[in-house]
């Protein structure tokens, strides 16, 4: 396990002239305009102390608008942030790959290549770099196939493979229509 397990995080859509910076403790960031680089602002995060874990909230409340005593509160409910995330998790693949256009979209916290794509099988070799076991689920399509809707709770059917922290496994599919 690495010592530091910190970091910047730059997101930023593609083609963006803005991103938001954030991550390593005592290091710059916020919102960034046309900068081509982080911002330099202070990025404060609160949670009051009335948030259950595995809350989440949509926006901290930093001005006394609300009053002076709900300074740094936040609204202490379930609320959309949680749903969005629900939704995301069970709509989205861990990895997306199209073998017969060579498309590999990874969209969880792991590294993946394609080893074998022909018509019979798909072969990816996948590596979770992170501290973290992972469980990440493959979606393997064709591009024609790409062009139909999944249905309803497409995800359940995609294999979901294990990678403990630190290590690379391989996941063979086929065939892929």
């Amino acid at each position: 396990m690495p010592k530091n397990m910190f970091f910047n995080a730059h997101h930023s859509p593609i083609g963006a002239f803005s991103s938001f910076t954030l991550g390593f403790p005592g290091a710059k960031g916020g919102l960034g305009l046309g900068l081509g680089k982080p911002a330099g602002q202070n990025v404060f995060i609160g949670a009051p102390p009335a948030m259950r874990p595995g809350y989440m909230c949509e926006r901290v409340n930093f001005s006394d608008w609300e009053g002076r005593d709900n300074i740094g509160g936040s609204l202490f409910g379930s609320c959309w942030p949680e749903v969005s995330l629900l939704l995301t998790a069970v709509e989205l693949p861990g990895i997306y790959a199209q073998p017969d256009s060579g498309l590999l979209c990874v969209l969880d916290h792991v590294e993946a290549r394609l080893v074998v794509a022909d018509d019979a099988t798909v072969t990816l070799e996948c590596r979770n770099p992170t501290p973290f076991d992972a469980t990440v689920r493959v979606c393997a399509e064709s591009s024609a196939a790409a062009r139909t809707i999944l249905g309803q709770a497409a995800a359940l059917r995609w294999p979901a493979l294990d990678i403990p922290a630190g290590a690379t496994r391989v996941l063979t599919l086929g065939p892929i229509s």
